[in-house]
């Protein structure tokens, strides 16, 4: 773990407490050299964690579970080399990475074959894992089928663009951006969502700002119990709703990937950067933080690392693994 002198840094000093750890860490005020200050604090972080262990001496991180939006790639939604071959470094030591999404299943599967991961891969913001070797389910949770087509029709009504994944495709209206020969397999164009919701739907995904509010608004009391509706804050991209089966988060569906490979949570490292992030940081033994996260994702997090354009994933997996 490498040593850094924080003296050259110093304006002011105080000592505080990691959440959950009694680990007494150093904290800068920086002046003009607040940058540099930051960098060294997150050091301070990482070093007494792993150096004093997490949760009362916790063995190693086994398995880490990665966000792909907002983390794992860049705000240009492009995988930084440096990311990759820190990812690549870790799976080839041993340790399980999972992504864990709220993309369809087909596109994370993609990042997860260009990474050379095999772990099962959390998609729909956990309603659905699935053993990529084999395409497996080991859960799917859908939304129930009449509450699906009440807001399908609400949707197309109002011309509301979403991602909706019904069986094997994803359904979006088409847009000025999407070149239609660039799209993958599993993407349909479609001008209207009812007619495709022939059965129960994974997930809905939507970032039109019209959706955003009114869904919830319209359809939260009247399906209450049957639907969940997470919106995330993200900084620097743009707000998103997921609609998903109430039991469905990424929490719930890293602790069944823990007990599929026999990991227990506490040896789980979990990095992310949106609300949906926090139920992996609940179940955790390690959670991380992008710096592009909002103020209230930080503060559910142990550390919290360099923003993803400024590679904050191989940060964290270099300086906690």
């Amino acid at each position: 773990m490498p040593s850094r002198s924080v003296s050259a840094y110093r304006t002011r000093i105080w000592v505080l407490v990691v959440r959950g750890t009694g680990v007494p860490l150093l904290r800068l005020c920086y002046g003009r050299h607040r940058e540099r200050g930051r960098q060294a604090f997150r050091l301070a972080t990482a070093s007494s964690i792993v150096e004093r262990g997490w949760r009362s001496g916790v063995a190693r991180i086994r398995l880490v579970a990665l966000d792909i939006d907002g983390t794992l790639l860049t705000s240009a939604n492009r995988l930084s080399p440096a990311v990759a071959a820190a990812v690549r470094a870790v799976a080839e030591r041993g340790v399980a990475v999972a992504l864990a999404t709220g993309r369809w299943y087909e596109s994370a599967r993609r990042w997860a074959s260009r990474l050379g991961l095999a772990a099962p891969i959390i998609s729909h913001n956990g309603a659905r894992i699935t053993c990529p070797a084999r395409d497996e389910d080991l859960l799917r949770l859908p939304l129930p089928l009449e509450p699906a087509r009440a807001i399908a029709r609400y949707m197309d009504d109002r011309g509301i663009h979403a991602h909706l994944t019904v069986g094997p495709y994803t359904y979006m209206r088409p847009h000025p951006d999407l070149d239609p020969a660039r799209l993958p397999n599993e993407i349909r164009l479609v001008t209207a969502f009812a007619p495709y919701v022939t059965e129960p739907p994974l997930s809905l995904l939507v970032f039109d700002p019209e959706g955003i509010s009114a869904l919830p608004a319209v359809f939260q009391d009247r399906f209450q119990g049957s639907l969940r509706f997470t919106v995330n804050h993200t900084s620097g991209t743009a707000d998103h709703l997921t609609v998903h089966h109430p039991a469905a988060d990424k929490g719930r569906a890293l602790a069944r990937v823990c007990a599929h490979l026999g990991v227990p949570p506490e040896q789980t490292l979990a990095i992310g950067d949106a609300e949906s992030d926090t139920a992996m940081f609940a179940v955790t033994g390690l959670a991380v933080a992008m710096g592009n996260a909002t103020d209230a994702v930080k503060a559910r997090a142990t550390v919290v690392a360099p923003s993803n354009d400024a590679d904050g994933v191989a940060w964290a997996l270099r300086y906690l693994l």
